[in-house]
């Protein structure tokens, strides 16, 4: 009997109890009478100050990015931000304020400093109208990709930190943090402890936490100064507050910060949501989960060398797989997905079940004995065998657009899963 299977990305996936809040939209206030007033007004606030801080809010994910302006000259500037390591020193951009279009505008040319990291950014506008002004804060609108510009008076000193790579410093010791090798972490504040995790593509950092019996996310974006991570919206979860955290040392498996605050690293989760978890596996025939990376570490990818598969494509698992047995017997499928396709010889057929807990486990039912020409993929099989059957299972979790499954013996191992659908001719 030949199959000839297909394998198919879904694109779309439900989001399940997340919140992501909207980010505040300020509203043009046509109460400056004509543009040339505007321009005005803008002129005589910029000049009031020699330093600025600078945020900007990417218009497509809405990234939050931070940087620094010490005013030269009526047209030049100092400039770094944290958007990358190319900018993140000071050096000269342009920029300049007219008037255009009915609105005072703050425009970066196009070879200035400023510009580049912009066209690096793809949703991040050069030229920005004044929105309004509040308490010396100057807000502007993007013109064209509805990013958002925020100019906030600073300091001389808070210049002088940033020269000192204050803000890599910081970097440097978040990522510590987040590389520490367990899956979970935990924010605590005085009593309060929360789940989190981090998104450095959306420069997000992710709260759980329970409402009304439900598991909630709240999505917050956040940003690097010249002494903390700052977050864009102040964090407000059953009382306590989060705005800036400063890190003050990082052991192995926690962290301390000012405010009495802190980070640690967990074998388990403190908020599971057993209906996301449950949903891991639909009852539909041929509908399936794949990651291209396969099991990871922190450390490693790629865990028993599938990248040295020929044709490697991805690590598959089929929650169900009806096989032809009288009577049938309803239970998944864990193989490797090929570039053309198909399933790799060493086909495995687990039955998937959940504890009470929640967690999904895979028990040994049905081996393919035949691995093909390709001695690796018996020698991957072999070394991912005991990890995939663990005796305790796996946390089921969703995070943004993937499933992950994580070790529940130890945390130290997992798969990122995106949706995929099998279909196979006999």
């Amino acid at each position: 009997m030949k199959r000839l299977y297909y394998i198919i990305p879904l694109i779309s996936f439900l989001f399940f109890s997340c919140n992501r809040e909207d980010f505040k939209v300020f509203e043009v206030e046509d109460v400056w009478g004509s543009e040339t007033a505007q321009l005005d007004i803008l002129v005589s606030n910029f000049q009031k100050n020699k330093f600025w801080e600078v945020v900007v809010q990417d218009g497509h994910n809405k990234s939050a990015h931070y940087g620094f302006l010490n005013i030269n000259e009526a047209s030049s500037a100092d400039f770094m931000t944290d958007f990358s390591p190319l900018y993140s020193s000071f050096s000269k951009t342009n920029f300049q304020l007219r008037a255009f279009n009915r609105s005072a505008i703050i425009n970066f040319p196009k070879e200035s400093k400023f510009a580049k990291m912009s066209q690096d950014a793809v949703y991040i506008d050069t030229t920005f109208a004044l929105n309004k002004i509040v308490k010396d804060t100057l807000f502007f609108l993007g013109t064209l990709k509805k990013s958002t510009l925020k100019l906030i008076p600073s300091s001389n000193e808070k210049y002088n930190a940033l020269k000192q790579h204050k803000i890599k410093e910081t970097k440097a010791s978040m990522d510590k943090i987040f590389e520490m090798p367990r899956y979970f972490f935990r924010i605590h504040k005085g009593a309060q402890s929360f789940e989190i995790s981090r998104d450095t593509v959306l420069k997000t950092i992710n709260f759980y936490y329970e409402e009304n019996d439900k598991v909630i996310t709240k999505f917050v974006q956040y940003y690097y100064d010249a002494d903390g991570l700052v977050f864009l919206d102040p964090v407000r979860i059953n009382g306590t507050v989060f705005d800036k955290i400063k890190v003050k040392s990082v052991g192995t498996s926690s962290a301390e910060f000012q405010d009495n605050i802190r980070i640690t690293n967990e074998a388990e989760p403190l908020v599971y949501d057993q209906v996301i978890a449950r949903s891991f596996n639909n009852n539909v025939h041929g509908s399936g989960w794949g990651s291209r990376d396969g099991f990871s570490t922190r450390q490693q990818t790629g865990i028993g060398d599938v990248y040295n598969i020929r044709e490697y494509l991805m690590v598959s698992i089929f929650p169900v797989f009806i096989n032809e047995d009288n009577p049938p017997v309803i239970h998944g499928l864990f193989g490797f997905v090929l570039l053309n396709g198909g399933i790799s010889p060493g086909i495995e057929f687990p039955l998937v079940e959940f504890t009470d807990e929640g967690l999904l486990t895979f028990t040994v039912y049905h081996m393919d004995s035949y691995y093909g020409p390709d001695i690796q993929i018996k020698k991957s099989k072999e070394f991912l065998r005991p990890m995939f059957y663990n005796e305790k299972g796996f946390y089921v979790l969703q995070r943004n657009n993937e499933m992950v499954l994580v070790d529940a013996r130890d945390a130290l191992t997992w798969i990122h899963l995106r949706p995929i659908y099998l279909s196979y001719d006999q």
